[in-house]
């Protein structure tokens, strides 16, 4: 396993006091008595840490050394957009020549290897602690595959020096974005006061006690024990593990597990890196229930298709709690070793396990010539998506092939993944002409979604239907209570008591923050219990709704459990002072109370934090216009679009406050700047359409609700606006 030398460290970490263990030197500040390290684990697993030795664990990241840089340092320039970047050698360094933060060139030195295979990026650290990812990585696939060579992660998009997405931007931070998941018992340790970080961690993989929790009180209770049956010290067990096992009944050709898993306690440990979330809570043991320490993302887009499927780089967790497997019992180790993370079985042969081989991996089944890829189970049932230019990642939602949805709702299927020169209708016959003539295509809650998404006419009935049904998986309901209060009417209201009920957190999380803007008297009722929920995403979001709420109305118990969580909450978003949307939090929670000049502190460090971060300007000129002031919320805006030229939701913000400032033929060319811009915001539309009629370009008014209804058939506002100007119901 790769080790932090102490000559590293020093350049690193000047002035700290250093501890030598196990042949390892970590800054003092990382030292943690609970945590042992992996090479003590070993002493008494040294099976468990054979696997694990060379896993992506394992090398998740490393000190860069001669052993462990793959890429080519001999002095080889890579030209990307204008820029010449080359990569040498000086020493036992090394080092990178490329655009820095200012746009000018610099050499860089490359302090940390990121990940293995199929790429591997290179880390550097600056001064102030900052770690940062370079945007060149090195492909590490064999030649024969198009590796072994330089590439720009973002392809040939141009990205310059002062484009968020740069490699010296918070976008590409490794303190915030990457380390938590790359190491083991982190601590980001960013400094407001400095602009500064002093990140720690144990160990710099993703070792044993990344998993199994801290091993000291482990290692004392078996060595006092010596082995007799009670808890073995660990903050994490795996009941499930041991418990259980696939049975094939007789007749039956899928295994069912027995007993029936009852706890998710795998699935949720491997979902606090391998989901697309946020974190609650730094340094929280493993064994917590995810959404008592992070906050996991709903099905919402531009993350996932309407149905389901991935889309944006998501990782496994939001894709496997939707299927199937999921629901039967199946958990991350029944199909991967987590030690060496391989998968237990290579090809069909991994599924046969548990899918009776004669009846799936046949003719009959899958339609295609036997050995095709066609006849590969992860071909129709996993299909991928590649990210990074050459990382290829497999939907985990298990689903069956659906090109009936992909004509119906435009979303990919497995069938035309492959061919590409047919249609989805031709693909949905196909698949009909093979199941008989008897066959229907079932329901799916994708339909639901999409109809939110594109603002059908009956999307609340959808979306009250699928909170209904408790066998819909759990972040589809979350999905849908996110979704439903924009066509929600009085008959919806039971669907989000409901949802506050949900056995799930993450459906109940989202209830809360749904249920935010309704009037006070029904908001204390309906959320004030929820102040003691068991997990504490849930508990947050309620403390933040009702933020600003006088005790005479919330009463003293809640109000004095509210203030508690909220002083944690504001705790947590300081923890994360480097980022633009910890200040935006805070901001948007110091309006709730009322609190205006804090609030414009934190918008101001939400644009220091991020220039181009639109919803700090936004939020600004909006604070500008309760004060009366939208001369001033005028200069922000345009401030904005000097930064980030034509973005819509600044171009329809200062429409908005030109027309408080009664400049209306102003205002109606940013309307329509940003109606043309954002074609999908269905409100952009309806107030451009009404500053034409309020010009008096009535017949311009009509055209542009006609094709705005034609977009979104179900915004109430856009079909009435249409109707009073002589539209059709």
């Amino acid at each position: 396993m790769p080790e932090l030398a102490a000559s590293l460290v020093q350049r690193v970490f000047p002035g700290f006091v250093f501890w030598l263990a196990l042949g390892s030197a970590v800054p003092a500040a990382t030292i943690d008595p609970a945590y042992l390290g992996s090479r003590q684990c070993a002493t008494c697993h040294p099976e468990a840490a054979r696997h694990w030795r060379g896993s992506h664990h394992d090398l998740a990241m490393q000190r860069a050394t001669a052993d462990t840089v793959l890429g080519d340092f001999d002095d080889v320039s890579v030209n990307h957009n204008g820029i010449t970047s080359r990569f040498y050698r000086r020493d036992d360094q090394f080092m990178v020549r490329t655009e820095g933060p200012g746009g000018d060139l610099g050499d860089f030195e490359i302090a940390y290897t990121f990940g293995i295979d199929p790429l591997q990026q290179y880390l550097i650290r600056f001064p102030d602690g900052r770690v940062q990812a370079l945007n060149l990585a090195w492909d590490s696939r064999p030649a024969t595959e198009g590796g072994q060579r330089w590439f720009a992660v973002y392809g040939d998009e141009a990205i310059s020096h002062d484009d968020v997405l740069h490699w010296t931007k918070p976008s590409q931070n490794w303190n915030h974005m990457c380390a938590e998941c790359h190491s083991t018992n982190l601590r980001k340790g960013f400094d407001a006061a400095t602009d500064s970080f002093t990140t720690t961690w144990s160990e710099i993989d993703v070792s044993c006690e990344a998993c199994h929790g801290p091993g000291a009180a482990h290692r004392e209770r078996m060595l006092s024990k010596a082995g007799r049956p009670g808890s073995s010290g660990l903050t994490v067990e795996f009941p499930g593990v041991a418990s259980g096992r696939w049975e094939r009944r007789p007749g039956s050709m899928t295994a069912v597990r027995v007993p029936s898993r009852t706890e998710h306690l795998e699935i949720e440990l491997c979902a606090r890196c391998h989901a697309r979330r946020a974190t609650l809570v730094e340094g929280v043991a493993p064994g917590r229930p995810i959404h008592d320490s992070h906050h996991v993302s709903n099905l919402e887009a531009p993350l996932y298709h309407p149905d389901g499927q991935i889309l944006d780089e998501v990782y496994v967790y939001g894709s496997f709690v939707q299927s199937a497997m999921y629901a039967a019992g199946v958990t991350c180790s029944d199909c991967h070793d987590p030690h060496s993370t391989r998968l237990r079985a290579e090809g069909n042969a991994l599924c046969g396990r548990c899918h009776e081989p004669a009846h799936f991996d046949s003719e009959a089944h899958h339609h295609h010539p036997k050995a095709s890829p066609g006849a590969q189970c992860i071909e129709c049932h996993m299909p991928s998506r590649t990210y990074m230019q050459v990382d290829v990642r497999h939907d985990h939602s298990l689903r069956i092939p659906r090109p009936d949805l992909s004509t119906r709702l435009g979303t990919p299927n497995a069938c035309n993944g492959c061919h590409r020169s047919m249609t989805s209708e031709w693909a949905a016959r196909k698949i009909a002409s093979w199941q008989g003539p008897a066959w229907q295509p079932s329901s799916h809650y994708g339909t639901a979604l999409h109809a939110a998404r594109t603002n059908a006419l009956d999307a609340e009935q959808q979306l009250a239907s699928l909170l209904g049904t408790p066998t819909v998986p759990a972040i589809v309901r979350a999905t849908a209570v996110t979704l439903l209060p924009r066509f929600a009417s009085p008959r919806s209201m039971s669907r989000f008591r409901l949802a506050l009920g949900d056995a799930d957190a993450m459906v109940r999380t989202a209830a809360v923050e749904a249920l935010g803007d309704i009037p006070a008297e029904a908001r204390i009722p309906m959320i004030g219990p929820l102040l003691d929920d068991p997990m504490l995403g849930v508990r947050w979001e309620a403390a933040r709704v009702l933020a600003g709420l006088p005790e005479e109305q919330l009463g003293p118990q809640r109000t004095r459990r509210r203030d508690e969580l909220l002083a944690a909450y504001r705790a947590a978003q300081a923890r994360d002072g480097d980022r633009a949307e910890s200040h935006m939090r805070l901001a948007s929670l110091a309006l709730a109370e009322g609190r205006l000049d804090r609030a414009e502190h934190e918008l101001g460090l939400a644009r220091k934090r991020n220039p181009s971060f639109i919803p700090a300007y936004v939020n600004l000129a909006d604070l500008h216009r309760v004060r009366g002031n939208d001369a001033a919320g005028e200069r922000v805006l345009r401030a904005a679009l000097e930064v980030v030229p034509d973005q819509p939701d600044l171009r329809h913000a200062l429409g908005l406050a030109l027309v408080r400032l009664d400049r209306n033929d102003e205002a109606l060319v940013e309307f329509a700047s940003a109606a043309r811009g954002l074609p999908d915001n269905p409100r952009y539309a309806y107030v451009y359409a009404a500053a034409l009629h309020d010009a008096g370009r009535v017949s311009e008014a009509r055209e542009v609700l006609r094709e705005a209804v034609g977009r979104h058939p179900g915004d109430r506002d856009l079909r009435s606006f249409w109707v009073s100007l002589g539209g059709r119901r």
